[in-house]
């Protein structure tokens, strides 16, 4: 599924993304060779490289690569770590989790979603993915812990029970609010309390479920 030379592909690598801070090279190289389209509906193929969110259904959007990239270097991502990703989607950061990672487990709790996902990494072949076809609200317990966690999809509060299943010093990329003031957050787990920091401001879609349990410090 890598890309060949195309044009809206490239700019989205040089003026989207690289001019938005993300300067690690893994990361942009990722982001460089995995093609788009294939995760995109049929009927927004002329935005796959756009600035833009991608509506997946009336619950699910993807968000701009910009802000996929942003999250990427964030979390810092390294060979051996074993990743959680709450939301499969289309498959595509999935597909770009396991590029930069060791093991990825993505749970989706859209049926058709979540066979499109399957279909896409199959076909990329990406051995090291696990699916599941669950509430993401859950997690994964029986593989936790998790070095890093990635949530798709926005949040009112912090979903304690998904946090619980960092390791130590994993981290976990969340959006956090509501519309229309979001900010874009990286939390990571430390020995008695969480370092947190902004990365950016946004506005995406609530994560489809009931309101995750309020986050106690």
């Amino acid at each position: 599924m890598l890309s060949n030379v195309n044009p809206a592909h490239l700019n989205m690598v040089s003026n989207q993304i690289k001019t938005w801070q993300v300067n690690d090279g893994a990361v942009l190289k990722s982001m460089t060779e995995l093609a788009r389209e294939p995760f995109v509906p049929e009927r927004y193929q002329n935005l796959a490289y756009a600035d833009a969110p991608i509506l997946l259904n009336d619950e699910h959007e993807m968000l701009p690569p910009k802000n996929i990239g942003r999250a990427l270097q964030a979390l810092k991502i390294k060979k051996t770590d074993k990743i959680l990703e709450i939301g499969t989607q289309s498959g595509y950061t999935t597909a770009l989790l396991a590029a930069l990672g060791g093991s990825v487990y993505s749970l989706e709790a859209n049926s058709k979603l979540y066979e499109w996902a399957a279909k896409n990494l199959a076909g990329a072949q990406y051995k090291q993915v696990n699916l599941k076809l669950a509430d993401g609200l859950q997690g994964w317990i029986e593989q936790a812990p998790f070095d890093v966690i990635m949530l798709h999809a926005s949040f009112p509060t912090l979903p304690q029970n998904l946090l619980t299943q960092l390791s130590m010093q994993g981290r976990c990329f969340i959006i956090l609010g509501h519309a229309p003031a979001m900010q874009a957050m990286l939390w990571q787990r430390q020995p008695t309390t969480w370092a947190r920091s902004t990365l950016f401001e946004t506005v995406t879609l609530p994560f489809p479920s009931a309101a995750p349990t309020p986050f106690q410090f």
